[in-house]
């Protein structure tokens, strides 16, 4: 990614919504400026932000009387008002940057966007890990902190030696030049990710030998380590407690490629349809994002009376192409009675429910289902110090990418702590940012509040 210097305008905005932090105002040159080596192609910052098409020239002189006269100017923080941001074109190996980190970009080794890996969010079709056996998701690098392959390397070595079976459907397999012993390739070891999985499956019994192996190895790593026992979707790793899930529920459904992806399309756009119903607080899709969205074309205009509704009806009509599809639910009754109907539907669809375990146990229970398979968070290890405090983590972890950052939520809380925005609205923009359409806005609207009143971390 680039930016435009002759566009740019130093406005700032881009600086807090960079996943990374790889985005900063050079004082030198007054311009937004991308650490080139920071910087992981995830194209939030492209993708997440409206675009204005204002003259640089007119905004700068603008900014400059504002600043004269000592007055503030409030416009919305998630837009870039001349479209300066432009994509740069990506050559190996820097190409497995927005590989691994734009969830929007299939991997050529998978097919699968997100992460590159169905994971086991299939495993009733697929059957990935089956009776007698532990699968095991590593994720590396999420939220907001990225990770070097060299990193990858350290922890695939030792997975290797104990003498693990690597997933052959995962894009970091598919990098190894030796699986065996868990080579990663040489020519990527100085390349950075928003995110890696690593996906192994061992016998039962050897569960809590490899748990303690990641736990030893991960202290080597310069990164966050969140480890997935049995299971792995993207909002497994959602930080709360279990109370704090009590407005949370999210309903997947995919298809496993070469399993039951025929006429597939229809069915996850008939999932949809059949949410809406139940008054969800956000619908979506791994690759066009939530009912929410950034504009390509902002109406200037719109500062004053910003769009904030939720049109359902663009994402079931946009949904054109195998992807994962999603309900989210602010309260249980709906959560429950949406997958009764789906059960009664019968789609031919994998369904997965992300909360609470109870909670999740629960829907099932309401639907007559047993459950397939299940998945725990064994929560973040690794370089934890590199996370934020615990009220961030409760917003920028509702992506299920990490697509939002850690600066813009926290940039939230103060600005509804300081009056200028509702919870409400400042919920809103950071439901823009989240890729995969689970953001849950009526949540975050309620742990901003909560924050800003200093109720939750102290």
């Amino acid at each position: 990614m680039k930016i435009n210097p002759d566009k740019c305008v130093a406005c700032g905005n881009c600086t807090y919504v960079c996943p990374v932090g790889a985005i900063y105002i050079d004082p030198n040159i007054r311009r937004a400026t991308i650490n080139r080596d920071a910087c992981v192609e995830c194209y939030t910052c492209f993708n997440g932000l409206s675009q204005e098409h204002l003259n640089p020239t007119f905004v700068r002189a603008l900014r400059r009387v504002f600043q004269a006269l000592r007055l503030r100017f409030d416009p919305e923080p998630d837009v870039c008002p001349t479209a300066a941001f432009e994509p740069d074109e990506l050559v190996w190996p820097r190409t497995v940057r927005r590989a691994f980190s734009d969830p929007r970009v299939p991997h050529e080794s998978t097919g699968v966007h997100g992460r590159g890996t169905e994971e086991v969010k299939t495993n009733d079709i697929s059957g990935r890990v089956g009776l007698g056996e532990v699968g095991f998701t590593i994720e590396f690098g999420r939220p907001g902190v990225g990770v070097w392959f060299r990193d990858l390397q350290t922890m695939c070595s030792a997975l290797a030696q104990a003498g693990v079976t690597f997933e052959k459907r995962n894009p970091v397999t598919s990098l190894m030049s030796d699986v065996a012993t868990g080579t990663i390739r040489e020519d990527i070891m100085d390349e950075k990710v928003l995110s890696a999985i690593i996906e192994i499956k061992v016998p039962v019994e050897r569960a809590e030998e490899i748990i303690r192996l990641v736990w030893k190895v991960e202290k080597q790593i310069d990164t966050v380590v969140a480890l997935g026992v049995g299971a792995h979707s993207n909002t497994l790793h959602r930080f709360g407690s279990a109370q704090s899930f009590a407005d949370d529920y999210i309903v997947f459904a995919m298809c496993a490629r070469g399993k039951n992806d025929r006429d597939a399309v229809p069915k996850l756009r008939k999932f949809l349809e059949m949410a809406v119903p139940f008054s969800p607080v956000n619908l979506g899709d791994a690759i066009h994002g939530g009912a929410l969205r950034p504009s390509r074309e902002m109406n200037p205009l719109a500062h004053w009376n910003r769009d904030r509704n939720l049109d359902f009806q663009a994402v079931i009509d946009g949904l054109d192409q195998l992807t994962t599809a999603a309900a989210v639910f602010d309260n249980q009754v709906a959560a429950e009675d949406f997958v009764k109907a789906v059960k009664e539907a019968d789609l031919g669809l994998s369904i997965n429910i992300s909360t609470s375990i109870d909670g999740a146990e629960q829907c099932c229970f309401a639907a007559g289902i047993p459950r397939h398979s299940v998945g725990y968070s064994l929560g973040f290890e690794g370089k934890t110090e590199k996370l934020p405090n615990a009220d961030v983590l409760l917003l920028s972890t509702m992506c299920g990418h990490g697509m939002v950052s850690q600066s813009l939520a926290q940039k939230m809380i103060d600005w509804v702590k300081e009056g200028r925005r509702t919870p409400e609205q400042a919920a809103g923009y950071l439901t823009r940012f989240c890729s995969c359409g689970v953001f849950n806005p009526a949540r975050a609207a309620r742990v901003l509040k909560q924050a800003a009143r200093g109720m939750l971390s102290k």
